[in-house]
């Protein structure tokens, strides 16, 4: 993948520095740290991505709050539920309803379709094959913001670990009454961290900071997921509702079609 997105299992790395004491309180400040890659963490980590993709079916709700900055630092958080919806190795239906209204991705193997509503339009763009493959396609090339597009991606044989440039255990905490492993990660532009069940090893908790934007605004989702699900026929076909506008959706390089994010 060019670049990461603010969906994508990015994890924010949390090493501390010792607090100068008494005598040393005006000293001149200690050389940076060396960035540390815990080897233990990223074994943690590719366990993680294991488990999922050995997942062929699964589906995922998530409680997501995001930042948005408005003006000089001032942020203000928007809130959404996303549904995501994956059989591999070729479909995914994601619902993501909040602040922004509704926003629905449809991928049947041969395309993937958008809808925004209430502004009522929607966009098919011809798609890859798999979705590993469309999802490395279309992030890269619309920008397009896809519900726990890094959680996906994983599932899908993507590997984000290359991408890890300091990385640590914090410990064991306790997420919505399940014990989990606490990691944190950091990539070049991006800290990330997760919170991974200690049973099932899946992913409970996810928190991005998105340090190359101004102002690091935050991404957190608290994640159910579902090994199991049961998928009803046409979960993964595409029908624009009535009276809705199609609209074109271009390469990020060029000017790109309003997509309502």
């Amino acid at each position: 993948m060019v670049k990461l997105h603010p969906q994508r299992l990015l994890l924010a790395a949390a090493f501390s520095v010792p607090f100068a004491l008494a005598l040393g309180a005006f000293a001149a400040p200690p050389p940076a740290q060396e960035p540390v890659c815990d080897s233990k963490a990223i074994t943690l980590l590719k366990q993680s991505a294991a488990r999922m993709r050995a997942l062929k079916t699964f589906s995922i709700h998530a409680e997501v709050t995001r930042d948005r900055v408005i003006r000089d630092g001032f942020k203000v958080q928007k809130t959404s539920t996303q549904d995501v919806l994956v059989q591999e190795p070729n479909a995914l239906r994601a619902d993501i309803s909040g602040d922004i209204g509704r926003r629905l991705f449809v991928y049947d193997g041969k395309t993937i379709s958008f809808l925004a509503e209430p502004e009522n339009y929607y966009a098919t763009v011809a798609a890859a094959p798999t979705l590993e493959a469309t999802l490395d396609d279309i992030l890269d090339r619309y920008d397009v913001d896809l519900p726990l597009a890094d959680l996906v991606y994983t599932a899908a044989g993507g590997n984000l670990g290359k991408y890890i440039e300091e990385a640590g255990i914090i410990g064991t905490s306790r997420v919505a009454g399940t014990d989990c492993d606490h990691l944190a990660f950091r990539t070049k532009a991006v800290d990330w961290q997760v919170w991974n069940d200690k049973e099932t090893l899946l992913p409970k908790k996810i928190v991005v900071t998105t340090r190359d934007e101004k102002y690091a605004p935050q991404y957190e989702a608290l994640l159910t997921w579902n090994t199991s699900p049961k998928i009803a026929d046409g979960s993964f076909a595409f029908a624009p509702p009535a009276g809705a506008q199609q609209m074109s959706v271009l390469n990020r390089d060029r000017t790109v079609a309003e997509r309502g994010r």
